[in-house]
């Protein structure tokens, strides 16, 4: 073969091959960033929920104290004191209701069907009153979207 035009086939072939890398390089990052922001979403969805559970629970406590408290005041103002705080409380629910659709939703666009699963289970856990387990399989469920291991 000729010695200039292996030398050009060599150039061009170098420069073909320094493409093909630099494309499957691109790609390969494009993928590997992709994957961090789903992962990063998928974690501000879900603390976003459990936040929001957890607020949930805190309210439901607080009105479980003031039910009982009510149920064995002695004196009307302490009944008043006591509805004024059972008020307070049904405000802070309103507001968090308001908040449902941006705590579920996000968690279900972004987990994996089994996270849709396990949390749809998880609440339906909730309203019966018997979530522990439930609880337990939508953690673990979240964690393995996340790519958590242990």
């Amino acid at each position: 073969m000729d010695p200039t035009t292996l030398a050009v086939l060599s150039i061009f072939g170098g420069a073909a091959l320094t493409a093909v890398a630099g494309f499957v390089g691109a790609w390969l990052q494009g993928r590997r960033e992709h994957s961090r922001w789903l992962r990063e979403q998928r974690y501000e969805a879900f603390t976003r929920f459990m936040a929001y559970q957890h607020r949930v629970d805190v309210i439901k406590n607080k009105s479980d104290r003031l039910d009982a408290q009510m149920a064995s005041a002695i004196s009307d103002a302490k009944r008043d004191l006591l509805r004024a705080d059972t008020q307070v409380l049904r405000s802070e629910l309103s507001e968090l209701e308001a908040t449902i659709p941006d705590a579920v939703t996000a968690m279900y666009l972004l987990g994996s069907r089994d996270v849709e699963a396990k949390g749809r289970a998880y609440m339906q856990g909730r309203l019966d009153g018997d979530d522990r387990a439930a609880e337990a399989a939508f953690l673990e469920a979240m964690r393995a979207a996340l790519g958590v291991k242990g």
